[in-house]
């Protein structure tokens, strides 16, 4: 069996997905003492240049077509079944040392590939990375995932307020392990601010572009952002939204914005686009609390952006209240557009806040620590 080690994903677009598996793996990589593949279950936004600069072989587990219909279909048996029987095939190929599920549905996929293997390689290390809540599932899946479960090593969790679903999910106390996200600083201001104004067709000094980066699904609660955009569209008449993300809920999105006066304000862009264009907005606003430690946000103040969050578990330790950024009470949309009109009006509390929060989650959520923590939990029992 060579030394080297398989990451499977359901998408390299997502910032929440993905951008601490990106980080992973680029250090791995570059440390040059294992043969790194990522095979990916989605290609239907593909890797873009999200691994560039580092030697990394990657694989796709479904075509287009297949990725398009599990979309639609809430991933289906059957679809999971032709994306498992690939990943069965890589396997055998690779025949790598560690394979690191990233993801619900990347764990899944090699759970039935392990149920379809005839024989079981018993040397294979698994792992596992859940970022966010699992969502309620029904019993024939739940009864599935408690038995992947008992194959996987160690589960990776962001935060310790996740380890309540674990135990519900089928880990047990010691396969779980915290390993906090990183920050890390996505492209410069100015090179960012003149790509996303030119991406959405915007021109002007004056403009005030707020934005977040996530899944479309109620949870993600994006029509508390609609609304308060529509609340400063009655004060600023060149302020905007952009929503980086995609998911079921779009067309209600879109249906829900034309009934306000933010119809023409409101811009949906591809998740990939948010990496090159996070840096660019004026604020970025986090409205739920599916995933602990959010990538994204972290990332929007790595880059000192200033931001905006509903508080809760995770983001309590990101966000103190008026000195790295405006803690919202969950749900309450007009304190997103009362905090967002007071950045407006005082640019220079809004620069203070923003570095503030830059130097805040640079110096708690470092991304060599966050690596290191990790090469040491998978180097143990070998």
């Amino acid at each position: 069996m060579s030394r080297s080690v398989l990451f499977i994903v359901d998408s390299l677009c997502s910032l929440d997905d993905s951008l601490q598996l990106r980080l992973l793996v680029a250090e791995l990589a570059r440390a040059g003492d294992r043969d790194v593949h990522v095979a990916i279950t989605d290609p239907a936004c593909g890797t873009g240049n999200t691994l560039a600069g580092v030697e990394v072989k990657t694989h796709y587990l479904m075509h287009a077509a297949a990725s398009q219909s599990a979309a639609s279909d809430g991933r289906k048996l059957s679809t999971m079944f032709v994306a498992a029987r690939n990943l069965k095939h890589l396997l055998d190929h690779v025949r790598p040392d560690v394979v690191h599920t990233w993801g619900l549905v990347a764990q899944r996929c090699m759970g039935v590939t392990q149920l379809i293997s005839k024989s079981a390689n018993s040397s294979l290390r698994w792992f596992s990375t859940i970022i966010s809540r699992p969502e309620k599932s029904g019993f024939l899946a739940g009864q599935a995932d408690r038995r992947f479960c008992r194959q996987i090593e160690k589960v990776f969790v962001p935060h310790q307020v996740l380890r309540e679903s674990m135990l519900e999910t089928g880990f047990t106390e010691g396969q779980i392990t915290e390993l906090p996200n990183s920050a890390a600083t996505l492209s410069g201001r100015p090179s960012a601010r003149e790509k996303l104004l030119a991406r959405i067709g915007l021109t002007g000094e004056s403009v005030v572009v707020a934005g977040t980066a996530g899944h479309l699904v109620p949870v993600t609660r994006r029509k508390d952002l609609i609304w308060a955009t529509d609340l400063l569209n009655c004060i600023r008449a060149d302020f905007h939204l952009v929503l980086f993300g995609r998911g079921h809920q779009r067309e209600n999105l879109e249906r829900f914005a034309s009934f306000t006066e933010a119809a023409s304000h409101v811009h949906f862009l591809p998740p990939a686009e948010a990496e090159s264009l996070l840096g660019g907005l004026d604020v970025y606003w986090h409205s739920h609390l599916q995933h602990p430690l959010p990538s994204a946000l972290l990332c929007a103040m790595a880059s000192a952006v200033p931001v905006i969050s509903v508080y809760g578990p995770g983001t309590e330790e990101i966000i103190l209240h008026q000195q790295t950024g405006f803690a919202v009470n969950y749900g309450a949309r007009d304190e997103f557009a009362r905090w967002t009109k007071f950045l407006i009006e005082k640019p220079d509390a809004a620069r203070q806040l923003a570095e503030q929060g830059r130097s805040h989650v640079l110096k708690k959520f470092p991304a060599a620590e966050m690596v290191a923590e990790y090469q040491s939990a998978i180097s143990k029992g070998q």
